[in-house]
C-alpha cells in the first residue's frame, strides 16, 4: 500500500496522514473489525512507531490485538503478530516488565501453535532473551540465547542470518557478565560468518566488526582492536559516509582504543624503568 511505501522510505509523517484518512474511511465503510481496516490500522501503528510516537503505537497495537482476538481467535497467526507488536511497543517505551510478561505469553503460544523449532517460535524466544537482557538479567538472557542458537543451528543452519543474529545477541550477554574472552570468540565467529554470507560491506557485518574491535579492547589486545576498528571505520566511511552516526561511533571507538594502546605502552615503559632502578 501507499502507507507502507511512505513508511519504508522513512516518510513517517505522510504515512501517518494517509493512514489516518484511510483508517477513518474504512471504519465507516467496512467497520472497525473488518480485516482490511485492521490491516490499515496495523500499518498506521507501524508509522507511529517509526515516527517515535511509541505511546500511540502501543494504543493502536493493543486495539488491533483485541480486535483480532475477537475476529480470528487468540492463536491465529495475525493475532500472534499483533501480540508481538504490543510487546515491541512496551520495549520501545522502556516498560520491560510488561514486555517480558507479553513475550512469555507469546513464546508459549508460538510453541503450542507452531512447535518449538518453528522459525517464528525461535524469533519469539530470541526477543524474550532480549527483554531479559534489557532487565539486566544477563544470565537468563544468555541461557535463552543458547537455547535458541542451538535449535537454529539444527533447523536453519549455523550461517543463517537469524542464527547469526542470536549468536551476536549472546555476545552482549557475555560482555555484560564480564566474560570478555568469550565475547571476543563469539564476535569473531559472527564476523567471519557474516563476511562470508552477507559480504564485508553489509551493515550487519560492519556492526559486528565494530563490536569485535571493542571486544579486543576489553581483553587488552590493542593491536587487533586498532586493526579491526580502522578497517571498520574505512568501510563505514565508504558505505555510509564520513558524517553518518555509525561511522562517527566507530571513529570514537578507534580513538579510545588508540589512547588505551598509548597508555599501555607508557605503563610498560614506566614499569621497565622501575624494574631497572630496583635492579640497580
Amino acid at each position: 500500500t501507499l502507507i507502507l511505501s511512505f513508511y519504508k522510505q522513512g516518510d513517517h509523517q505522510n504515512a501517518i496522514t494517509l493512514g489516518k484518512k484511510a483508517y477513518g474511511a474504512q471504519c465507516k465503510q467496512l467497520g472497525a473489525e473488518h480485516p482490511e481496516t485492521l490491516n490499515t490500522q496495523n500499518n498506521l501503528a507501524l508509522s507511529y512507531q517509526g515516527a517515535g510516537n511509541h505511546a500511540q503505537a502501543l494504543k493502536m497495537n493493543e486495539q488491533i490485538y483485541h480486535a483480532r482476538c475477537h475476529v480470528y481467535g487468540k492463536e491465529h497467526h495475525l493475532t500472534l503478530i499483533s501480540l508481538n507488536n504490543v510487546a515491541l511497543s512496551y520495549q520501545y517505551l522502556g516498560q520491560f516488565d510488561m514486555a517480558l510478561q507479553i513475550g512469555e505469553q507469546l513464546y508459549a503460544l508460538r510453541c503450542k501453535v507452531s512447535g518449538e523449532e518453528h522459525p517464528l517460535t525461535l524469533l519469539a524466544l530470541n526477543n524474550l532473551a532480549l527483554t531479559y537482557q534489557s532487565l539486566g538479567n544477563h544470565q537468563k538472557s544468555l541461557e535463552l540465547f543458547k537455547k535458541a542458537y542451538h535449535t537454529q543451528c539444527r533447523v536453519l543452519g549455523k550461517e543463517h542470518p537469524d542464527t547469526l543474529l542470536t549468536l551476536s545477541n549472546s555476545a552482549v550477554s557475555y560482555r555484560e557478565l564480564g566474560d570478555h574472552q568469550k565475547e571476543t570468540e563469539v564476535q569473531k565467529e559472527v564476523f567471519t560468518s557474516r563476511c562470508k554470507v552477507l559480504g564485508a560491506e553489509h551493515p550487519d557485518t560492519l556492526f559486528t566488526q565494530n563490536d569485535l574491535g571493542v571486544a579486543y579492547n576489553s581483553i587488552g589486545d590493542y593491536a587487533n582492536a586498532v586493526r579491526v576498528l580502522k578497517q571498520a571505520y574505512e568501510l563505514r566511511k565508504k558505505v555510509l559516509g564520513a558524517d553518518h552516526p555509525h561511522t562517527q561511533h566507530t571513529l570514537k571507538n578507534l580513538l579510545t582504543v588508540q589512547a588505551n594502546e598509548k597508555q599501555a605502552r607508557l605503563n610498560r615503559g614506566c614499569l621497565s624503568f622501575l624494574l631497572g632502578m630496583f635492579g640497580q
